[in-house]
């Protein structure tokens, strides 16, 4: 029987960091053990005020770039626009990447691998995700996903864990296309809202019975350009969002750990309206 190794639409969010994008194309370009003609990739520009369109070079993937202008108030559009780059593909599998993250040249390969492997297991609703993590040295291993010297897993090497909704992020997220279409995509009400679109997305996915798996598959980078995007998420947290959160989701209680709960609670006591 002929194997017929699925697609992939890549949806690469970006806004102001040129040498990080480039970075991922670049990335993107160089994979290996992959027929890189299965693989179309859109840039989602999130109103980016440095001209981006000059720096595209000629890939060997199908390439299409989205600008999104901002509302006059200049707020994100980021959950808009990668809804709006889904609609514009058709790849069996969407992985969504940020213009701060590196990965190991067989990444692609791999996640059609193990897409493949779930397939043939008549698996059709999975999510795979990885938790926020660092580019920083790490001792714990129960948070470095790279199992690896700078960001590398050792060679032949995968570790997979279960996960959490509240554990979610969207840089680096995998799913089938048919995962995200019954999902219906990001909730729009939170965008801009760091942490809070692509966790309430993976809760969704938890309430329709989806499984979620992380994978040691994609690291962020911290540099001079992308500065700390951990300081960058927690200087953006905009509280209001957590109610939000909540008014949608008021069984969230139900499907969440002890210190998340209380974590909530707490920031939605001290809630102030706009």
């Amino acid at each position: 029987m002929k194997w017929d190794a699925p697609t992939i639409s890549v949806i690469l969010s970006t806004y102001n960091r040129p040498q990080a994008l480039i970075r991922v194309l670049d990335s993107l370009e160089h994979q290996l053990r992959i027929d890189m003609g299965k693989v179309d990739v859109v840039v989602v520009d999130d109103g980016s005020d440095i001209d981006l369109t000059g720096l595209f070079s000629d890939y060997s993937f199908k390439f299409r770039y989205l600008y999104v202008p901002r509302e006059a108030d200049n707020s994100p559009m980021l959950e808009t626009c990668k809804n709006l780059a889904v609609s514009m593909t058709q790849g069996d599998i969407i992985l969504q990447l940020d213009d701060d993250l590196s990965f190991h040249e067989r990444t692609l390969s791999e996640i059609q691998n193990m897409a493949s492997s779930f397939a043939m297991f008549q698996c059709e609703w999975w999510l795979w995700t990885p938790r926020l993590s660092s580019s920083r040295d790490r001792t714990d291993t129960r948070w470095e996903y790279l199992r690896g010297p700078k960001g590398y897993w050792y060679d032949g090497c995968v570790a997979w864990e279960t996960a959490t909704w509240n554990q979610c992020s969207s840089a680096g997220m995998i799913m089938p296309r048919i995962v995200w279409d019954k999902l219906g995509g990001y909730d729009m009400v939170f965008n801009g809202a760091i942490g809070f679109a692509d966790q309430e997305l993976a809760l969704r996915a938890v309430k329709a019975h989806i499984p979620l798996f992380v994978a040691p598959i994609f690291f962020h980078i911290d540099d001079s350009e992308t500065g700390s995007w951990r300081d960058i998420l927690n200087a953006k947290l905009n509280r209001s969002n957590e109610k939000k959160f909540l008014d949608k989701h008021p069984d969230m209680w139900d499907w969440c750990t002890d210190k998340i709960r209380d974590r909530f609670a707490k920031n939605v006591q001290n809630y102030v309206e706009f």
